[in-house]
């Protein structure tokens, strides 16, 4: 297994110019207090949503099962049969096909090779 070579990296001293973070220290008491307030109020919030559609689905009639038992009927493919040769006065004997194999070998019979 081949490993691929890293190129090292080509020095160009450019810069990325980049936003300053607003504020790197953490959270204060007050705000992380407001914060743990607010997911919990979403959170109330959610599940009573949730217990509003669950009762609004539960009102609606279940859909009826389709009868899984009956297969579905399946068309039977045409057979296709091999027509034999039409022979006669027009229509001639077919020639034997030679084997590729054959072919090389004739090329090589007919072109002289110089032997040493």
């Amino acid at each position: 297994m081949k490993s691929k070579r890293r190129k090292p990296p080509i020095q160009t001293g450019l810069e990325i110019q980049t936003k300053p973070i607003p504020r790197d220290k953490g959270m204060t008491q007050r705000e992380y207090e407001e914060r743990v307030m607010q997911i919990r109020q979403d959170r109330e919030k959610q599940e009573t949503l949730d217990k509003l559609a669950g009762a609004h689905v539960a009102k609606r009639k279940p859909l009826p099962r389709i009868n899984q038992s009956v297969p579905r009927q399946v068309a039977p493919r045409p057979q296709v049969r091999p027509v034999a040769p039409v022979r006669g006065l027009l229509h001639p004997e077919p020639q034997p096909r030679p084997s590729p194999f054959m072919g090389i070998l004739d090329s090589f019979a007919e072109t002289p090779t110089k032997r040493k």
